[in-house]
């Protein structure tokens, strides 16, 4: 299902959600990926489509759109980069809100594949590492 689909038909599944995320977990992990975007000064197209497949994945259940979010979540991203005590408090943030081990293992695998889309630089590889630390 696109993510046009998903924002304007949100029907309830009784079933709970197919990507086995809580709400807070996909934002988290949105959050991550746009970090990792903008980790190293260079944006690139495969990057942006690794962006956008991951997102279409997720059940989106929030009163926010999808598209809103993703909007707040990189001015959110771009502070933080400029400024290390609010990346550290976005790290902390993102270490709380992805608590599953379903949800560790899909940030971590979600943040390889973004970067290994472009071939991953030196400072890349640092923040990487950094995360999965955090994430552990």
């Amino acid at each position: 299902m696109n993510i046009l689909a998903k924002i304007f038909n949100r029907v309830s599944d009784p079933s709970g959600p197919s990507d086995g995320l809580q709400q807070q977990e996909r934002e988290a992990i949105i959050d991550l990926l746009l970090l990792c975007m903008y980790a190293d000064n260079h944006l690139s197209l495969a990057e942006s489509k690794v962006l956008t497949d991951k997102i279409e994945a997720f059940d989106w259940d929030s009163p926010t759109y999808i598209d809103i979010y993703i909007s707040d979540s990189t001015a959110k991203v771009r502070r933080a980069l400029a400024d290390s005590k609010l990346e550290e408090d976005l790290l902390h943030s993102l270490r709380e809100r992805i608590v599953s081990d379903h949800a560790k293992h899909k940030a971590k695998t979600s943040m390889y594949t973004l970067f290994y889309s472009d071939g991953e630089d030196e400072k890349e590889r640092q923040f990487r590492h950094k995360v999965t630390q955090i994430l552990n």
